[in-house]
């Protein structure tokens, strides 16, 4: 990991990118590699017009340690966007860390509740079960 941090940089000027989904995949990138600094450009990211933006701005501050940015990715299920629903699914599923999974479940499962298309209730049945796995 300590390699990767030579990518930084770069990473910062990606996040100034205007397509959300690019943006997403920086800020998650920065997140892992743990670049505080990086953190207002997130928390900018969360009050975003663009709801992708905002979660993704939430998960990267969730990444760095801010446990409460969880539950505005679990918001983002209930986002009318398909693509931005499997998002958060997927984020929820790939960066909830074991002791916040049962906030994660319970999000998902209010989600399919009230869900009724196939695609999108497989989509948050399949985070279910990576998460019960951690």
């Amino acid at each position: 990991m300590v390699g990767a941090r030579i990518a930084i940089p770069y990473l910062r000027r990606a996040l100034k990118t205007l397509n959300p989904v690019v943006k997403g995949y920086v800020s998650e990138s920065l997140a892992v590699l743990g670049d505080a600094a990086s953190r207002p450009a997130f928390e900018r990211m969360t009050r975003s017009r663009n709801a992708r933006i905002r979660m993704d701005g939430a998960a990267a501050l969730y990444i760095l340690g801010d446990r409460e940015e969880l539950s505005n990715v679990i918001e983002a299920l209930t986002n009318s966007n398909h693509q931005n629903q499997c998002a958060a699914a997927n984020n929820l599923a790939e960066l909830t860390r074991p002791e916040d999974a049962p906030l994660a479940i319970s999000g998902l499962q209010k989600a399919i509740a009230v869900e009724k298309n196939p695609a999108r209730i497989s989509d948050f049945k399949k985070a279910i079960r990576e998460l019960r796995q951690l």
